[in-house]
């Protein structure tokens, strides 16, 4: 993985998971907030950085709540090119190694879970609204 994105330090010693932050120079990655050709080109520009594409990947379409979903590679794309088929929910789980997990936060804290010895990974959206 070329290491131009933003990567957390304490994660970078866990050769089985690759991983990026966007920062504001990576654009609007959002449909809520954007133009779809502007997120899709600013998305695009941003996995490139990992050396992901859109249909490598399953978004969360987050909904302050405590719904966790399982996800494999059937659900690759979704999420990516239109927000109507965004996984709904607030964690991804999945085992599949074929697919990366994408989620957008603004003031909420994201989460990474990864259990290497069960080859687990999910990414979860803690809102205030839900973690109260």
């Amino acid at each position: 993985m070329t290491q131009i994105c933003y990567q957390i330090p304490e994660l970078l010693h866990v050769p089985q998971l690759e991983h990026g932050v966007s920062t504001v120079s990576d654009g609007n990655l959002s449909y809520k907030w954007g133009e779809k050709n502007d997120v899709l080109t600013n998305r695009t520009n941003f996995l490139s950085k990992l050396s992901l594409e859109l249909n490598d990947c399953v978004a969360l379409s987050t909904r302050d709540s405590d719904i966790a979903v399982i996800v494999s590679s059937n659900d690759r794309s979704k999420g990516m090119t239109n927000i109507d088929d965004a996984i709904p929910g607030d964690a991804l789980i999945t085992t599949d190694t074929s697919i990366a997990l994408f989620l957008l936060t603004a003031d909420c804290l994201p989460i990474i879970y990864f259990d290497p010895n069960n080859n687990v990974l999910a990414l979860a959206h803690l809102s205030w609204k839900a973690t109260e």
